[in-house]
């Protein structure tokens, strides 16, 4: 893994409604295929978009701090973040959608994953599995997975909780166990 220097600047994709579930919810695909291959399309265009931004920085500031700029890819929730109950309850489901956004955003080699607002332990453990199968499915291209970072939305009135109840203990020793027994 590439050591990061003392200061980078990270320029984020908030691509929190390029979802295959938003895009049949407001109408701009009518199903499933479609509506994955929209999400990435507009996933691949927000990653182009920052990196024209960073071009043109680059350009602009000389030669001085030029390529401390990085580009943080999105993983959002596949539902509304504050309302466990929606999230999806087939893991299948959880990992082809997931899957889908993790292709694309290692396809546009973003330099760090950020898995956002997650309120359940499962969609973690889902997005390790992508992050594994991707892996496992691309052996022979050399695929790096940059690194990736996780975070959760806890609960208004218990702050040891995730939204689903969950504890936010349990939800970290989760993500080391599932990272750790994946490889990753």
């Amino acid at each position: 893994m590439m050591p990061f220097p003392s200061l980078y600047l990270f320029l984020t994709i908030r691509n929190i409604s390029q979802v295959p579930q938003r895009m049949i919810d407001s109408g701009l695909a009518s199903n499933v295929v479609q509506a994955r291959f929209h999400a990435s399309q507009l996933i691949s265009a927000s990653v182009d978009r920052a990196r024209a931004a960073v071009a043109t920085y680059n350009n602009a500031i000389g030669e001085r701090h030029r390529n401390t700029e990085k580009i943080a890819g999105c993983i959002p929730p596949l539902t509304e973040c504050y309302f466990s109950n929606l999230v999806p309850s087939s893991f299948d489901h959880l990992i082809s959608d997931y899957t889908q956004i993790l292709s694309t955003l290692l396809d546009c080699n973003v330099d760090i994953l950020l898995a956002e607002t997650l309120s359940t332990i499962r969609e973690a453990q889902a997005i390790l599995r992508s992050l594994h199968n991707i892996q496992n499915q691309k052996m022979e291209k050399r695929i790096i997975i940059p690194p990736i970072w996780m975070s959760f939305t806890i609960h208004d009135d218990q702050p040891t909780m995730l939204r689903s109840d969950e504890l936010l203990e349990a939800a970290c020793v989760s993500i080391i166990e599932e990272a750790t027994n994946l490889n990753l």
